[in-house]
């Protein structure tokens, strides 16, 4: 907007429109402010418009320990299957060769990064597994798996996902293919933080 002639001696509040953007004239400070940026300028005597001093957003971290709120960048969700500590992870009972939620979690609409962990544990048969992250059953993800005896532990990779409305995602185990009987059972957690 360098050399825009706004008009002389402006009036406080005045209106003018060039290039299609408003500005508003405020006194108190001899400035141009645009009506809808907030970015302003000073006019010279003449009316002839300087360099812009435009208006910074300022992202502003915390320092006191507290967790971002709903709706916040940063904002972090966390859903675990029951009887989930810090030491380990609860379990459900998986049927053999049949796709089963360990664990679900509700997103708000935003950009959020998804994390996983998910465990198997059998009664000593050996076993194939996969995880994955899944919405309305549908696989959104690369599923992490392999095969076992007794008791595996995997991170399901960190994925990116948008959503525009509230969501429920799923981490997701598949039975062995290969088990014989005892027991299966999978537990798991979902971490998610919003990006945007």
């Amino acid at each position: 907007m360098s050399g825009t002639q706004f008009p002389a001696n402006p009036s406080d509040g005045q209106l003018f429109t060039t290039a299609g953007a408003t500005w508003r004239y405020n006194a108190a400070t001899q400035t141009w402010v645009n009506a809808n940026t907030g970015g302003s300028f000073v006019a010279t005597d003449n009316g002839v418009a300087n360099q812009p001093t435009l208006n910074q957003p300022v992202v502003m971290g915390v320092t006191d320990g507290s967790n971002a709120g709903p709706g916040e960048v940063g904002e972090t969700l966390y859903a675990a299957t029951a009887g989930t500590t810090e030491s380990s992870l609860g379990t459900i009972t998986v049927s053999n060769a049949t796709t089963t939620v360990i664990v679900s979690i509700s997103l708000p609409p935003g950009d959020w990064q998804l994390s996983g962990i998910a465990r198997v544990d059998s009664s000593g048969y050996t076993f194939n597994y996969n995880f994955l992250f899944a919405v309305n059953n549908n696989q959104i993800s690369q599923s992490v798996g392999g095969s076992g005896n007794g008791s595996v532990q995997a991170a399901v990779a960190s994925l990116p996902i948008s959503v525009a409305t509230t969501t429920s995602v799923s981490l997701m185990t598949l039975g062995s293919t290969t088990w014989a009987g005892g027991y299966f059972n999978s537990g798991g957690e979902i971490r998610a933080r919003r990006v945007r």
